[in-house]
């Protein structure tokens, strides 16, 4: 060894004496971890003098320690990807493999609500109870049916359906002893087991869930009341879009079995509403020609109409007077004014002018109650 290499192995072994025990253990933890440079490992120093050599033993090799260190760090460092929920909800029919069925019986002529089979739609008024019964194949005590209101065209598959700014006030009569994060619902169960999810703030859609037990003794099916507390023509609620409900047959934990669509029109006239939609879905069928069993119909091409264009909101303020009997038509003619008003709001976004007349109209209507 020539008096050179000595030199430099003094030099390393003055500069050893002053680290301390922590920073040469830095220091080999560096060497273990592969560089990113270096794809190959560092070799560690190897020191003639057998005083260093004890000090600072020889690290494994790279190679020889990543086959055992794998298994165990992949749980740790893998986990398991959160569930994304879907952003449009499916309204398809799915039987399931339990056979899940919805009936809702047709003859309803002496009550508040009618049922046609012809379009699979609902017609009822507000805040009405009517029956549905559920059926199902396997008689499991842990299943929920789920009730999500969604609309029917597909350009507003996305937005909410919830209740129109009047009816979801604390003061109106079908929210008095009502938990407040049930009014925005439009459906409600009658159910004392009923939960109520989804979130208006969050965007996530507003739906009712309640347990279905075994149907009772010498039945098939489970009867459960529901309710639609608002209308479909309210301005600043579902403003006339069309919607249906959709039931879901789901286990404890959300996995869906089963699903069915029924579409729903809540109005002031259930049966002359029947009859108008009745009558021009046949009219409709005559026209373009209904398709042989099997077969699909030919469709037409129908020439595009041009885009609805939303005009210009309107703040000319009007007074006039009008002269009613019965201070609750009043009242509704107040409301309905302050619907128009509350629609505007919405469709155009906010404005002085147009919240002003509806704060005055609100307080006329707090007044009247």
């Amino acid at each position: 060894m020539t008096s050179e290499n000595v030199s430099t192995i003094l030099t390393h072994s003055q500069e050893l004496q002053l680290l301390s025990d922590h920073d040469i253990g830095s220091m080999m933890t560096l060497f273990d971890e592969p560089s990113q440079e270096h794809p190959q490992p560092v070799q560690p120093y190897l020191f003639d003098n057998q005083e260093h050599q004890q000090q600072i033993p020889i690290q494994p090799q790279f190679n020889d320690v990543l086959p055992y260190q794998i298994p165990d760090l992949l749980p740790a460092l893998v986990p398991a990807p959160p569930a994304v929920p879907p952003s449009v909800l499916s309204n398809e029919d799915y039987e399931g493999p339990f056979r899940f069925e919805v009936f809702i019986d047709p003859h309803g002529s002496k009550n508040p609500w009618v049922y046609s089979s012809t379009l699979n739609k609902l017609f009822i008024t507000v805040a009405n109870p009517f029956p549905i019964d559920f059926k199902w194949d396997a008689q499991i005590k842990n299943f929920y049916v789920r009730a999500t209101p969604l609309f029917s065209l597909a350009q507003h598959a996305q937005e909410l359906v919830t209740r129109c700014i009047p009816h979801t006030q604390g003061t109106y009569e079908t929210n008095r002893n009502v938990p407040q994060h049930i009014w925005d619902h439009v459906v409600r169960c009658q159910s004392v087991n009923a939960e109520y999810h989804g979130s208006k703030e969050e965007r996530r859609h507003l739906n009712v869930l309640v347990p279905l037990g075994v149907p009772q003794t010498g039945t098939d099916t489970v009867r459960h009341m529901y309710s639609f507390m608002c209308q479909n023509s309210c301005p600043s609620g579902m403003n006339r879009k069309p919607f249906e409900v959709i039931f879901t047959l789901e286990d404890e934990i959300g996995t869906v079995y089963g699903r069915r669509k029924l579409n729903v029109r809540v109005c002031s006239c259930p049966k002359r509403d029947k009859e108008k939609e009745e009558k021009d879905y046949l009219k409709e069928i005559d026209l373009r020609g209904a398709a042989p069993p099997g077969k699909r119909r030919k469709t037409e091409k129908v020439d595009k109409k041009p885009s609805s264009v939303i005009p210009p909101l309107d703040t000319t303020e009007f007074t006039g007077q009008i002269t009613i009997c019965g201070k609750q038509n009043f009242a509704k003619l107040v409301r309905m004014a302050y619907d128009m008003m509350a629609g505007d709001l919405l469709l155009h976004g906010p404005n002085a002018d147009v919240q002003k007349v509806a704060d005055n109209l609100k307080k006329q209507l707090k007044e009247l109650e």
